[in-house]
């Protein structure tokens, strides 16, 4: 079985303490043509949320998604909109999806993380309290998976879908063996089509139940999507 993604977008959060500040040296955003390019896209987005223009930066980052899906930096951006908005729970969210599909050691993702962890040491209140919670599931997810389903349950009921705890709840379904597993693997794709790391563990379910084919097609398809994704290294 491969490590469990909760695991490892856990450890980046907490590893990752220190702020991150970026200066921009860009032209006005509304005297300037709105570039096609993700990377453009992505800055532009970042100046939105730091000059205030949160309504902007929110349609930019979706516009993005649907134009660009397999870019990163974009749920970056809408969990920088939900912190301004002090929606913070939705701000992981976001964030955790950014680190999902970027992973460690990359620019997006590692900026998740360490917003993910700022958040911890700076805010307080219900809503970081859940974001507590849904971290403390995580910890629980290899000793005893039963536990954190059911906490992942119970956080959803209260907060609704949400990408990340489909994601975790697939995990420590998976950890206990059960094909229900799967289906929300499927769920996860089914949202984020280019959420590679859901096929490589949606792949090594069926290869743990001596499906073969279907692991294979499933990883065909992950490196079709991005052949240098964080969950295909050393695969």
């Amino acid at each position: 079985m491969t490590r469990p993604i909760a695991l490892i977008a856990l450890a980046g959060a907490l590893a990752l303490t220190q702020g991150v500040s970026v200066s921009w040296a860009a032209k006005p955003l509304e005297k300037a043509p709105m570039s096609d390019d993700p990377m453009t896209l992505y800055a532009d987005g970042a100046v939105m949320v730091a000059t205030g223009k949160i309504d902007a930066a929110k349609k930019l980052a979706n516009a993005a998604l649907k134009d660009h899906p397999a870019a990163h930096g974009f749920h970056l951006i809408l969990g920088d909109v939900h912190v301004r908005r002090k929606h913070f729970a939705d701000a992981y969210y976001e964030w955790q999806w950014e680190f999902l599909r970027a992973g460690p050691g990359s620019t997006t993702g590692d900026l998740a993380a360490n917003r993910i962890s700022n958040l911890l040491s700076s805010q307080r209140g219900p809503e970081v309290d859940e974001v507590r919670r849904v971290l403390d599931a995580v910890m629980l997810t290899v000793k005893d998976p039963k536990v954190a389903f059911v906490a992942f349950e119970k956080v959803e009921a209260e907060r609704g879908d949400r990408l990340a705890l489909t994601q975790f709840k697939a995990e420590a379904l998976h950890q206990q063996g059960s094909e229900q597993a799967a289906e929300l693997y499927r769920e996860c794709i089914r949202v984020d089509p280019t959420l590679v790391a859901a096929y490589v563990q949606l792949a090594s379910l069926h290869k743990s139940k001596g499906r073969e084919k279907e692991a294979l097609e499933l990883m065909t398809k992950a490196r079709g999507i991005d052949p240098g994704n964080w969950r295909l290294r050393g695969m």
